[in-house]
C-alpha cells in the first residue's frame, strides 16, 4: 500500500464513489455469549476505523485494521446462531454519502467495510496507474476487485430488505458492476505495459476487447458516470488495435474505415501518459494511412467483412 501524506491522503479519499462513516457503538462483548473469545478486539478495531474515518489522516492504519475486521466479521458470521449466540441484537448504524443506513442485519457489518477498502485499493490503482507503474496499479485493482466480489457475496446472501435499505450498497448489481469496472482496469494496465513494451497488434487487440468486455459488464449492472468513461476508453481503444491489425494484413482500405467509424470522438477523460500519447496519435495516423493508401495501394475504403462485436452481442454471448 502507498505510503502518502495527509493531503494526498484526503485527495485519495475524494476519488471514493461514496463517503463513509461509521455512526453508533457496536459493543460486541455484550451482544455475543462467552464462546465468541475475540470480540473485546473486534470492538477496540470497529472503533479505531470510526476514528479513521472521520479524521481521515492515516491511510495504511485504516487499510490495517480494515483488512483486521472484515476478516474478524467474516467469521462471525460463519458461527453466529441468532437463537444461541447473541445476548442482545446490535444495531449497526453507518452514514452513506450523507444518508443514515441502519439496521441489525449483521450482513451490513460485513458489506459496508470491505466497500471502503476496495475504494482504497482502487484509489492507489488509479494513482499508481496515473503515472504508468501498470504493474503495481494491476496488483492494487486486483485488490480492489477481491473485496468487491466479497462484498458481492454478502449481498447475495441478503435475501430480505425493509424499503428504508434500498440503496446501492445493499444492492448486489452495484457490487457486480464494481468488480467487473476494477478487472477492465487490469486489462488497461496490461495495455499500458503493451505499449511500453513494443507489443504487436494482435495481443494488444487481445487486451483490447478483454478491457472492453469488462467495462460492458460493469456498465450492464450498474450505469454510472464512470464506467461509462471506461466503457467509451476500452472501445476506441479496441477499434484502434483491430485498425491496426486490419493494415497489417494488407486490408489497408479496411483499416481505414474503421478509423473512420469510431474516431473523431473525443475522449472523455485524462488517460495514463501510454495511452494517451495512443489517442493522441490517431489523427496523424488516420492522415499517414489515407495517404499511403492514395499513393501507393489504391484500395477501396470500406468494411471489413467481419464486424466488431456489438455491445448486444458480446452481453448474450456470456
Amino acid at each position: 500500500m502507498l505510503n502518502v501524506s495527509k493531503k494526498q491522503y484526503l485527495k485519495v479519499l475524494l476519488t471514493l464513489q461514496m463517503d463513509i462513516h461509521i455512526r453508533g457503538t457496536v459493543e460486541f462483548e455484550k451482544c455475543l455469549d462467552h464462546t465468541f473469545t475475540d470480540v473485546v478486539a473486534m470492538t477496540r478495531t470497529r472503533m479505531a476505523i470510526q476514528q479513521l474515518l472521520d479524521q481521515r489522516e492515516d491511510q495504511p492504519l485504516l487499510i490495517h485494521y480494515l483488512e483486521q475486521y472484515t476478516a474478524g466479521i467474516d467469521q462471525l458470521l460463519t458461527k453466529i446462531k441468532p437463537l444461541d449466540s447473541l445476548k442482545i441484537q446490535p444495531c449497526f448504524t453507518w452514514v452513506i454519502d450523507h444518508e443514515t443506513i441502519q439496521t441489525p442485519c449483521w450482513l451490513l457489518e460485513a458489506i459496508v467495510p470491505r466497500v471502503v477498502l476496495a475504494h482504497l485499493y482502487a484509489a492507489d490503482g488509479q494513482k499508481l496507474m496515473s503515472t504508468s507503474n501498470f504493474k503495481e496499479a494491476n496488483k492494487m485493482f486486483k485488490e480492489a476487485e477481491k473485496h468487491f466480489d466479497a462484498s458481492f457475496q454478502h449481498t447475495i446472501r441478503w435475501k430480505w430488505k425493509a424499503p428504508h435499505m434500498n440503496h446501492p450498497i445493499t444492492n448486489q448489481h452495484w457490487h457486480l458492476a464494481q468488480k467487473h469496472l476494477q478487472m477492465s482496469y487490469q486489462h488497461l494496465c496490461f495495455v499500458g505495459q503493451g505499449i511500453e513494451n513494443i507489443t504487436s497488434n494482435k495481443p494488444m487487440l487481445t487486451l483490447a476487447n478483454r478491457a472492453f468486455k469488462s467495462a460492458v459488464f460493469s456498465a450492464m449492472h450498474w450505469k454510472s458516470t464512470e464506467s461509462t468513461d471506461v466503457l467509451h476508453v476500452t472501445d476506441g481503444l479496441r477499434y484502434l488495435y483491430s485498425s491496426n491489425v486490419l493494415w497489417d494484413e494488407g486490408k489497408y482500405g479496411m483499416s481505414i474505415f474503421r478509423l473512420q467509424h469510431w474516431f473523431g470522438q473525443q475522449i472523455p477523460r485524462t488517460l495514463p501518459g501510454p495511452i494517451q500519447k495512443e489517442f493522441e496519435n490517431i489523427d496523424f495516423l488516420l492522415k499517414e494511412r489515407i495517404h499511403t493508401n492514395n499513393s501507393a495501394y489504391f484500395d477501396t475504403i470500406e468494411p471489413d467483412s467481419v464486424l466488431m462485436p456489438t455491445l448486444h452481442e458480446i452481453i448474450h454471448s456470456n
